[in-house]
């Protein structure tokens, strides 16, 4: 029948195809140039074993396609390569989640599980030569949380001490500036001195002016100075001419006593001999 001799024709065709594309794989594998050998520092694999180890997948499903090319048909091979292809996205995708994945859990977890879990090498005072264990939390002793409370009550008093020190200094400093103030306000006070207060208060630039005024004013205070000194000297010497004439009032008083006594005692003598 002419619908088995073209079924006959096309089954012919078909593995005159797969023949010949079997024929041409063997050529090329048998036909391969030597491989160089390979350079561990050149070599991919080494640097990015997950990108090889995704290539090498790659490599063997293209070779496992090549060896079912003459098995299967050209349209299932084509599906088959795209399944396999979004298999190997999808692999590749995952691989990278988990990268992220595990560089946030990297940043979220405790530093005592990172050293349990290897992820993280223990410091040189925590390392298992002083008696550490990898992986358990870094607790003191009950003494020496003792201790170190007891000095930092210390340091608390120090500091509370250190605070009531310079509030007391400052209300010293501020006394010290009030008193200042009052000084300065009596200074500019007209009634004292009306040279230095006008001098203060126009504040004038001339620095020479203000010194003229000053002299002027010492000039006028030695002056007072003087008369005070004349007016003591004077009191003073009036003093002493009163206490020299209260002596010789007395000692002339004295004396006359004394020669009125004698002449009594010479009576009295003269009349005692006469009886």
């Amino acid at each position: 029948c002419p619908v088995c001799v073209s079924q006959g024709e096309d089954s012919l065709s078909v593995m005159t195809c797969e023949s010949d594309t079997a024929m041409k794989l063997k050529k090329k594998i048998f036909h391969k140039p030597p491989k160089s050998p390979k350079s561990p520092y050149s070599s991919s694999t080494q640097l990015y074993p997950k990108k090889a180890a995704a290539w090498q997948s790659l490599q063997g499903m293209g070779s496992a396609c090549f060896e079912n090319a003459a098995v299967k048909h050209p349209r299932q091979m084509w599906l088959g390569s795209l399944k396999q292809g979004n298999r190997m996205s999808h692999a590749l995708k995952s691989d990278v989640d988990t990268g992220h994945t595990r560089a946030n859990v990297s940043s979220s977890t405790p530093e005592y599980l990172k050293e349990a879990l290897g992820m993280k090498k223990p410091k040189h005072s925590r390392s298992s030569s002083n008696g550490y264990i990898p992986g358990t939390p870094d607790y003191k002793e009950k003494e020496d949380m003792y201790d170190e409370i007891i000095e930092l009550k210390k340091t608390i008093q120090a500091q509370k001490n250190e605070g009531d020190r310079m509030k007391t200094k400052l209300r010293r400093l501020e006394e010290e500036n009030s008193r200042k103030d009052k000084q300065i306000e009596q200074l500019l006070d007209p009634s004292r001195g009306s040279e230095l207060a006008r001098a203060l208060s126009e504040k004038k630039t001339d620095n020479g002016w203000v010194v003229t005024g000053l002299k002027q004013k010492i000039v006028k205070l030695e002056e007072q100075c003087k008369e005070k000194d004349n007016t003591i000297n004077e009191f003073q010497a009036d003093m002493k001419t009163s206490n020299l004439e209260e002596v010789r009032l007395a000692m002339e008083t004295y004396y006359e006593e004394v020669h009125r006594l004698q002449l009594l005692l010479a009576k009295s003598e003269t009349m005692r001999k006469k009886y």
